[in-house]
């Protein structure tokens, strides 16, 4: 039923305008494309096909893409498909290379063919000689041949002698017989011999036996490539005609293509790199592209993302109905029907079976749903209709710290990593490997001189991304060196030095007797009540939290980070009230005036029906009203002040100060955050960010301060559709026009003094019927008050202001915002920025335009940071790749740096917080973490999970539990989500259980398993438990041997055959012996 939806989309796209125009430069030079998503890139790629009979070389990043783009074609064309996978280690899993051989193979024989085709490449191909096999053997009855050279010359050629041939790549030799399985054969042959001559040559059924053909003449080909050097776009190169050349991610291809060039050592390599890079720069080719580097040759289709529902069906069915008005046609593909079909049926919303149909509900999976004003059509799928809006990891509640650590462990292939045991490497793939019949999935890690590991992903806790001091490339690894343990050992002891320094800084504070903030629960409730809004889960935590905080000795140091707009006010007048009803002052601190007076508006609203005082200090406030206020300070007339750095000036004293609220922390120097410590010893401090600065993070990831997230989107807020090109004042004035005609306001942001005016009359001149008015700091206090109270009102429709608008400026009417020169922005800047809309449940749209040619490299990451992190609550997210892109230079002191560079950010943050958690608690572990390796299927199948992405971030977060509880709504969640767990999934968390299991006994390191049956005889696999201890106890080892274990010192050797069917259970009861 999908594949109709498709035909039906792909159809209505032949239409557009930008597909016609396309489809005139299917013969030209480059093209860019933009401004769609997987499902239509997939729709044009579709149809395309039919309009032309080239063959389409399409580059995909990597072998998932590859995979997952052929599954959404093969329901789309009846066109032959061709992949080229990676080839897999022979030694690890014969089968599995083989068929990637194959269809390697297969792939270059159909490309020098004149049948059409559509050919998926991942980009690495790019710079490997093509897989074309060795010349075929051929054998016909009636001839003369040597029997022994045949099988020589057989094993050369790359099959694999065995004592009979079950699978492709297998021979066999008995007497005057020789069977052999031909790549890419159904079946294997059996060729006899009369002495030299061959007699007889049939074609048989491997298990039965049985003969099926009899033949004269066969060709059996190599299993190895013929020795011919010749890469893909050389085929190209002499007549481009036959092929329609295609990058998915045009950007994000090239980069990796630029960084193998870089960190290749390789003169050949580096040879190949330089000639495709030339290739590349003369084919014509069509470009998918995020971010278009030029407007010359740029075909703009204008695919919005679809709305995200996160399971409000209900909001859903009024979406339905909104759009159907509007003469929309809407599309929901789902896998859910049954789900959604009550609730449409209360709304009175009646849906057909047929993709034609205006209102039409079909059964199956679409890759991605859009929305297009031009073609009036709305496509919904399962991601758009039932996924959480963001992830929901429980980041908001008071986790382990281990736990925070994940928020620096996102990793993706092409990544250097970091593995605990072995050091610094490269994420070359993830893949599913299957060997003696058990499948798992596992991370390839590429160390210098291309050595490789292969990790399984229940041990993905020992991974690590690596973070540099200043985005600098980091040298690999030696595996056969002892040089990474001897580094971290060392930097382990001075990590454990340097935690003493930052303990001794928190603990002289921790020793200051804080305020017990008690009573005032009955007022609390009433001010809980009082707000308009249902608080999100996150909040309800974060709130019980601090006021948690609030009640004890220990003076509060907690950082709450929130994505703009996601309620961290509301958490702050919260603590604010709890204050002022145990009798004491509060102080919050905010970077800027505008900001100022937006929390003054805010916080008097909320808490004067409470009979609260809330005053505020800055530039808008008279000489006199200064004085008045400072002198309700002394008095305690004034409950809470509001104000900039003015508040750390020598006049200020308190009567009774018993909390300190800073905004947006980061944005205070390093002056004033002296000052603050001064005050702060004693009082508790409450420090609220969207973007946090590296040195705060770290300080909170390394158990120094306390940290709350709050992650969870307020109720119907919608992701903000953004937008990066080049500058377009045709574009500007279509974002400009459209937000107007819908009742809107429009802010546009150019951070040039000396240029905002001449840049608004031009505005002007383009769209003199929109009403203009430009803002920035310089200008006069009661003017730039008047300007913005003037805009807030609706006298103006567009603001032309520099970043002032940055912080605290809270308008839900201005849904568009457009930055120029956005290139020159820091990357929370423009987070910030595009926080300032979409605060209501209107969609809002951010617009980021930059000068073509003059990005440098690292504001080209920024932008295209920006660019992808466009879901709600990505402002943490944000901070972590800031970190990268800049470096942490600024995380630690300068002697911090060296061992940084060392061992990476990530890496040195857990040594140092393990120094910091053994310091504290006077606890150290005999055993941190455990390998676990043992013959059994476990992982996340493609079929429940299909985003590589998703799996590797579930699997981070199952490597980070730390008891059974944790286990048990980890697994409830993952039911809920994603529905009944797969056999393979649930041995995933029995070998999670297991593990724990043995980590609390402190007392065993290694779990591991292998087959010691020699070949061609059953699998026979011995366990090897590897202690901390020597076992004397004659009870354990008289249990241990009932079961055939030995016992020897500090191994225990169990056959896993002794525990039965279910040796998962038996090994949970040898660990508890051990207990």
């Amino acid at each position: 039923m999908v594949a109709s939806i498709l035909h039906h989309l792909s159809a209505k796209f032949s239409n557009l305008a930008a597909y016609k125009s396309l489809k005139q430069k299917v013969n030209n030079g480059k093209v860019y494309i933009t401004g769609l998503n997987q499902t239509g890139k997939l729709l044009v790629l579709s149809q395309i096909r039919q309009d032309t009979s080239k063959k389409i070389i399409y580059v995909v990043k990597n072998e998932s893409e590859q995979a997952a783009l052929k599954q959404d074609l093969e329901q789309l064309t009846n066109t032959p498909i061709y992949t080229y996978p990676d080839l897999k280690s022979e030694r690890i899993n014969r089968k599995e290379y083989i068929a990637d051989f194959l269809e390697r193979a297969s792939a270059t024989a159909a490309l020098t063919t004149k049948e059409p085709g559509i050919f998926i490449f991942p980009a690495k191909s790019l710079i490997e000689p093509l897989t074309s096999p060795a010349s075929a053997s051929d054998f016909k009855v009636g001839r003369e041949y040597n029997i022994e050279e045949l099988l020589v010359q057989s094993i050369a050629n790359g099959y694999e002698r065995q004592t009979k041939v079950f699978q492709s790549g297998e021979v066999a030799m008995r007497g005057g017989v020789i069977d052999i399985f031909a790549l890419g054969n159904q079946y294997p042959y059996r060729l006899e011999f009369n002495g030299s001559q061959l007699e007889q040559i049939v074609e048989f059924d491997p298990v039965s036996a049985a003969t099926r053909n009899h033949l004269d003449l066969i060709k059996v080909p190599a299993i190895k490539s013929a020795k011919i050097n010749q890469y893909l776009l050389d085929l190209m190169e002499p007549d481009p005609k036959p092929y329609l050349l295609i990058f998915h991610q045009a950007d994000e291809l090239f980069q990796m293509l630029y960084e193998l060039y870089q960190g290749s050592n390789n003169n050949r390599d580096n040879t190949i790199l330089t000639t495709v890079s030339k290739q590349l720069d003369i084919l014509p080719a069509w470009h998918f592209v995020a971010i278009p580097p030029t407007e010359r040759d740029l075909i703009r289709f204008d695919l919005a993302s679809a709305p995200l529902f996160a399971n409000n069906l209900n909001r859903l069915a009024n979406e339905i109905k909104k759009y159907d008005s509007k003469n929309y046609q809407i599309i929901l593909a789902t896998e859910k029907s049954k789900q959604l079909l009550p609730v449409l049926l209360d709304h009175k919303i009646a849906m057909g079976d047929q993709p034609t149909d205006k209102l039409a509900l079909l059964e199956g999976r679409a890759p991605e749903g859009f929305m297009s004003a031009a073609l009036k059509i709305i496509l919904l799928t399962d991601t758009e209709i039932f996924s959480p809006i963001t992830d929901q990891t429980g980041h908001a509640k008071k986790t382990p710290r281990r736990r925070q650590l994940a928020f620096l462990a996102g990793i993706e292939k092409g990544d250097y990593v970091v593995h605990a045991d072995h050091g610094i490497g490269k994420l070359t793939e993830i893949g599913t490997m299957t060997v003696n019949d058990i499948s798992r999935e596992y991370l390839t890690i590429q160390y210098a001189g291309a050595d490789k590991i292969y990790v399984p992903v229940d041990q993905i806790d020992k991974i690590s991304k690596y973070i540099s001091v200043a985005g600098e490339k980091p040298t690999l690894s030696k595996l056969s060196s002892q040089g990474w343990k001897r580094l971290v050992s060392r930097i382990k002891k001075e990590s454990q030095e340097f935690a003493k320094e930052l303990l001794d800084l928190y603990a002289k504070r921790a020793l200051h007797q804080g305020i017990i903030f008690e009573g005032g629960e009955f007022w609390e409730k009433a001010l809980a009540d009082s707000f308009a809004f249902e608080e999100t889960p996150d909040q309800e935590q974060v709130i019980q939290d601090i006021l948690s905080d609030m009640e004890k000795s220990k003076p509060m140091d907690r950082l709450l980070v929130a994505d703009v707009g996601f309620g961290k006010t509301e958490v702050a007048i919260r603590a604010a009230f709890k204050a002022v009803t145990a009798g004491y002052q509060v102080a919050v601190l905010a970077p800027t005036t505008i900001l100022v007076e937006q929390h003054l508006k805010t916080f008097t609203e909320r808490l004067s029906p409470f009979g609260t005082q809330v005053a505020a200090l800055s530039r808008f406030r008279s000489t006199k009203e200064q004085k008045r206020i400072v002198a309700g300070l002394k008095t305690r007339e004034v409950d809470i002040v509001i104000g900039t750095h003015r508040l750390l000036s020598p006049d200020i004293k308190f009567a009774n100060l018993g909390l300190i609220i800073i905004d947006e922390e980061q944005r205070f120097g390093v002056r004033h955050k002296e000052k603050l410590k001064l005050a702060r010893s004693e009082v508790d401090v409450l420090s609220l960010t969207a973007t946090p600065i590296p040195r705060t993070l770290n300080l909170a990831l390394s158990g120094i301060r306390d940290i709350s997230t709050i992650e969870t989107p307020p109720i119907n807020r919608l992701p903000i559709q953004t937008t990066v090109a080049p500058f377009d004042m045709s574009a500007v004035k279509d974002a400009v026009l459209n937000e107007i005609r819908r009742g809107g306001q429009v802010y546009f942001v150019h951070n040039r003094v000396a240029t905002i005016a001449s840049i608004t009359n031009k505005l002007k001149e383009v769209l003199p019927e929109v009403r203009f008015v430009y803002a920035h700091g310089q200008m006069p206090e009661r003017l730039l008050a008047k300007i913005m109270e003037d805009f807030r009102q609706g006298k103006y429709d567009c603001l032309v202001a520099s970043t002032i608008i940055e912080n605290g400026l809270d308008n839900p009417n201005v849904n568009t915002l457009i930055v120029d020169n956005a290139g020159n922005f820091g990357l929370s800047q423009l987070h910030q920025l595009r926080g300032r809309i979409g605060r209501g449940q209107i969609q809002a749209y951010a617009h980021f335009y930059y000068s073509a040619g003059k990005l440098s490299g690292k504001a080209l990451e920024r932008l295209k940071t920006i660019a992808s992190h466009t879901e709600l609550g990505s402002g943490y997210q944000i901070a972590l790749r800031d970190l990268q892109i800049r470096g942490a230079g600024g995380v630690l002191s300068k002697r911090q740096h060296g061992h940084i560079s060392a061992v990476g950010l990530t890496m040195y943050t857990k040594l140092l917080n393990r120094a910091i958690e053994e310091l504290k608690t006077g606890y150290r572990p005999q055993v941190d973490t455990i390998t676990v390796d043992l013959p059994i299927s476990a992982y996340l199948p493609n079929s429940y999970i299909d985003n590589e992405a998703q799996r590797i971030k579930i699997y981070q977060q199952l490597a980070l539990v730390e008891d059974e509880k944790e286990m048990k709504g980890a697994l409830s969640e993952m039911q809920e989500k994603f529905g009944d767990l797969p056999k393979e999934v649930q041995n995933l968390f029995d070998l999670l259980k297991l593990k724990l299991l043995a980590l609390d006994t402190q007392k065993i390191t290694s779990i591991v398993a292998r087959n010691i049956a020699h070949s061609n005889k059953p699998i026979e696999y011995l366990c090897n438990i590897t202690l901390t201890i020597v076992v004397k106890d004659k009870n354990i080892i008289a249990a241990l041997g009932n079961i055939g274990a030995k016992v020897s010192d500090n191994l225990i050797k169990l056959p896993l055959a002794g525990l039965g069917a279910n040796w998962i259970d038996g090994l949970k009861k040898v660990i508890n012996l051990l207990k």
